[in-house]
């Protein structure tokens, strides 16, 4: 799998794709990216003003690639989250440390219906 990642721009409050990723030479600490705005790339200059999500080498039910963040609905309407557990070191759909691994859920039978940034509102209804 080719890493596959997108920028939540934290001032302009929008999701945009990434061109390439800017890493420190010296510490390798994430520095910035390069990302594509109406087919043009500009820079973000760091990464305190954007938040990096990675791409979990999934594809929901509409061929879309699945990204940790995103909100997910499965064939039984129940909204569920997509996201990264360290300590397992996986992309996991539900709750918080409760969730179940994303292998499990099979998200090629979920549909992507929106991330918790852009529409905030739908994560009353993770897990209900």
């Amino acid at each position: 799998m080719i890493p596959e990642y997108r920028v939540w721009d934290i001032k302009a409050k929008k999701m945009m794709p990434v061109v390439t990723l800017v890493w420190n030479s010296v510490t390798g600490d994430f520095k910035g990216a390069y990302v594509e705005e109406q087919g043009k790339v500009g820079y973000v200059l760091s990464s305190e003003k954007l938040i990096l999500l990675l791409s979990t080498g999934r594809r929901d039910k509409n061929n879309k690639i699945v990204f940790a963040g995103d909100l997910l609905r499965d064939p039984n309407g129940k909204i569920e989250m997509v996201y990264w557990d360290n300590h397992a070191a996986g992309f996991y759909i539900g709750i918080f440390n409760r969730g179940r691994s994303i292998d499990y859920k099979g998200p090629y039978r979920c549909e992507i219906t929106g991330n918790m940034y852009e529409n905030s509102e739908l994560l009353e209804k993770v897990n209900e």
